[in-house]
């Protein structure tokens, strides 16, 4: 039975054992009190010297590093970074991101219904940098345990870009306004589940061949393209179509995904993130000497398909 004295606005409750994992070199006999609601310890001189002292400020140290610790392994890690699919032959596409949001259900499937704000200062990025599987990392942070069923990406109004081919028009720097409906946000779906201790790392995934249009007025416009997966999601695609001067598109297709891209200038292609299955490859060439022609292929889960035959040849039109 412990004895509790009463001073004013605490009360000490007396030899209070403190024990934890992290602090195992001795465990230290010291008054404890009430302040306010908040349980403090306090150090008498007259009880403990100044080497137990020292010693007990040493252990407080570790039991609050062992505290803070175990909050973040009771967490999940998000990380968030940027690839782009499409192979468009521009030489700049600079998108700037000026916030992520997730939507996200707890660990009972509760859903929060609010956008919570990743700790992101937004930032300026050529997509182009980050094709064939190349990415940058743009977020990490500890997050609470559940599962992200939306992405919310803010963009400004503009997405400048560098056409020295000329491919959309005659100017080379040209200025692509962001779609009205797209102003407050690019919402993403998703379905990724956050596990605690687990490191979960997603893909924000753009397609410009797939977010580049012209408008009733003639005018191009930005329809942000995205798609949100784990880089252990699904398998990737990859081939090679000749010649180059057939100036190749790739449409793939399996269920209700297509994706497309251009032929990159060696005339390779890539795309990630697939579903498991047999997809079909369309190839449209955009110098009409060239014929089409459709392969099918099938892709397994986090591995490499190269598509057959490789590669793909074109024929001239008779």
């Amino acid at each position: 039975m412990t004895r509790q004295l009463t001073y004013s606005s605490c009360s000490i409750t007396q030899f209070l054992i403190i024990t934890h994992p992290g602090c195992n070199i001795f465990n230290i006999l010291t008054p404890t009190f009430v302040l306010n609601g908040y349980l403090c310890s306090m150090i008498i001189p007259r009880m403990i010297n100044k080497a137990v002292s020292i010693a007990f400020a040493g252990c407080l140290l570790l039991l609050i590093s062992c505290t803070e610790d175990s909050f973040v392994e009771n967490s999940a890690r998000l990380r968030i970074s940027l690839t782009e699919s499409s192979s468009i032959p521009l030489s700049e596409a600079n998108l700037q991101i000026t916030s992520i949001e997730v939507m996200l259900t707890d660990s009972t499937g509760q859903s929060q219904d609010e956008w919570i704000p990743l700790e992101y200062v937004g930032g300026t990025y050529n997509l182009l940098k980050y094709l064939k599987g190349e990415t940058i990392r743009i977020a990490d942070q500890y997050f609470s345990a559940g599962t992200i069923t939306q992405i919310r990406i803010k963009l400004a109004s503009t997405l400048h870009i560098v056409d020295k081919y000329s491919l959309l028009s005659d100017q080379q720097q040209l200025p692509v306004d962001l779609a009205t409906e797209y102003q407050d946000g690019v919402v993403v779906a998703a379905d990724i589940p956050l596990t605690p201790n687990v490191i979960t790392d997603i893909l924000l995934d753009f397609n410009l061949a797939q977010s580049i249009y012209k408008n009733n007025a003639d005018d191009f416009v930005f329809v942000p393209y995205v798609r949100a997966y784990t880089q252990l999601d699904g398998g990737m695609l990859k081939g090679t179509i000749s010649p180059v001067e057939a100036v190749p598109m790739v449409q793939i297709g399996y269920l209700t995904d297509t994706l497309s891209t251009f032929a990159a200038s060696d005339g390779s292609f890539y795309f990630q993130g697939l579903r498991a299955g047999l997809w079909e490859i369309h190839v449209i060439p955009l110098n009409t000497l060239y014929a089409d022609t459709t392969v099918m292929d099938t892709v397994f889960n986090q591995t490499t398909t190269t598509v057959s035959p490789n590669p793909i040849v074109l024929k001239k039109i008779e």
